[in-house]
């Protein structure tokens, strides 16, 4: 049994339309392009056509409703043109066992994106940066063992913890090469998007919004119940890209433009740099 053949050539039935047609009229000229038995594609003729298309209806308004729901604010941007998308994405993908858990949703995202890039001029400024907080939310989210919920430890805008939960102190000193840690991942936008999907989720008009520097950090492991962000200002997230692993904080403290030189700069990354890792965003090395 071909079950892999099988389940390929179910695949697209269910996904593609205009395939369903030309099966319906010629299964064989379908059926010939996978290494069926005799069996299995007598088994694939003999179902019944008007349960195929109910099938294939309810599988596309499933998948509709999951991409709705994960990338609800960037839908709201622009629904008739982002259900458009989904439908040229679905016929042209499907899922397959052993797929990743959220890698079908990740691959829309990036198919958004894409499809944003070669027409910006229907959407805001904001629309490429808003559909890639939202995936990288995703992956976040299936990452995590729970799959659950975001949730928030964010520093307010002097970059002071106000959510997470903070390790012990560490012994971080000028000398070590901190690294950004495991399961964390650091996105630059220009726009603060975090901000913007809390307002579009409420309905309303398109918000109007300027750009400027905003760092989240996303931080998740599979043994993580849900997984948590982190907002960072335009300082500590420059200072998290620059923990490459590579270079010392000192080095690091050379290379940054501060109002405070000498050992007062150095005391002053020294510190940014124990409270990034005490919050789990850093590992020192």
């Amino acid at each position: 049994m071909s079950i892999a053949e099988m389940n390929a050539a179910l695949g697209r039935l269910y996904v593609d339309e205009h395939m369903r047609r030309l099966f319906a009229r010629e299964p064989d000229s379908i059926l010939g392009a996978y290494r069926l038995s005799d069996a299995e594609a007598a088994a694939i003729v003999g179902i019944d056509r008007e349960r195929l298309e109910l099938f294939a209806d309810g599988l596309l308004r499933k998948k509709h409703g999951r991409m709705m729901k994960t990338y609800e604010a960037t839908r709201a941007l622009n629904p008739e043109r982002f259900d458009e998308y989904f439908r040229r994405f679905y016929g042209t993908r499907t899922s397959y066992p052993g797929q990743r858990p959220g890698e079908y949703t990740s691959e829309f995202g990036l198919y958004l994106e894409q499809s944003f890039t070669a027409e910006l001029d229907e959407f805001p400024p904001y629309a490429l940066d808003l559909v890639r907080f939202e995936r990288e939310l995703t992956r976040a989210q299936a990452t995590a063992r729970g799959g659950g919920q975001y949730r928030s430890g964010a520093p307010d805008t002097d970059g002071k913890p106000v959510g997470g939960v903070a390790g012990a102190d560490v012994d971080i000193d000028s000398a070590a090469r901190p690294a950004t840690a495991p399961g964390v991942v650091l996105c630059h936008f220009a726009f603060d998007v975090a901000a913007l999907r809390a307002s579009l989720r409420e309905g309303g008009e398109l918000p109007q919004a300027l750009p400027d520097e905003h760092y989240i950090a996303f931080h998740t492991t599979p043994d993580m119940s849900a997984p948590k962000t982190f907002r960072l200002n335009p300082k500590l997230g420059l200072l998290m890209r620059r923990c490459d692993g590579a270079r010392t904080v000192a080095g690091i403290a050379e290379g940054l433009e501060t109002d405070v030189d000498g050992e007062d700069r150095l005391a002053a990354v020294l510190g940014d740099v124990r409270r990034l890792v005490r919050l789990g965003l850093l590992a020192g090395a």
